[in-house]
């Protein structure tokens, strides 16, 4: 009977624990950080003063949306180029048109990229510098072995 009486103890144990979990996971507030959707990475680990902060979110305003237009063209033209192979057989100078006009695109991404990075350092003192330089290569690095594990 105590075999019993114990097990029937952890069962109940068991679903307190999982209905405390399911709270937890599904009704808890959110972190505070995550809601200040002003507050960027920059704000936070540089101690940006109001106008760094203020030109910053311009500059990332501006980054994005000229990176969005750039992926939406090559996406664009990556479809056309698929929907050609897939309608007719490619010569090689052909496939190279159209991977030549996708690699142009990416560089000027990669361009706009280089030109974002420069004007937010441009707006930065020479602390917040070394600290953003650190960031900036991290992320290259980080986004290196991604590509590299795909």
């Amino acid at each position: 009977m105590s075999c019993k009486r114990i097990l029937t103890a952890l069962v109940a144990v068991l679903v307190l624990i999982n209905i405390g979990l399911v709270y937890l996971h599904f009704f808890r507030p959110h972190h505070p950080h995550r809601e200040d959707s002003n507050e960027s990475w920059l704000d936070r680990n540089l101690n940006l003063t109001d106008s760094q902060s203020a030109k910053h979110v311009a500059l990332r305003k501006e980054y994005f949306k000229d990176i969005e237009v750039i992926n939406d063209t090559i996406k664009q033209i990556k479809s056309r180029f698929i929907a050609c192979t897939a309608q007719q057989p490619l010569n090689d100078s052909l496939a190279t048109l159209w991977t030549d006009s996708m690699s142009r695109w990416h560089r000027r991404a990669d361009e706009r990229t280089y030109q974002h990075v420069r004007n937010v350092r441009n707006i930065l003192v020479f602390k917040q510098k070394t600290a953003y330089d650190s960031l900036v290569q991290l992320l290259i690095l980080r986004r290196h072995r991604e590509e590299d594990s795909h």
